[in-house]
């Protein structure tokens, strides 16, 4: 296979001012696993 099964490219999110994250890309291959983290809000429990 020769193409990402899912292709991202430059994505924003922001939630609040100064807050998320933007310019995100990544493609994602059969067999590969990828997982997205930060660090939780004060007073937040985690998951």
């Amino acid at each position: 296979m020769n193409q990402p099964l899912l292709s991202v490219n430059n994505l924003t999110h922001l939630y609040a001012p100064g807050k998320g994250f933007s310019d995100v890309s990544f493609d994602l291959w059969p067999g590969e696993v990828l997982a997205l983290s930060g660090s939780p809000a004060p007073g937040r429990p985690r998951c």
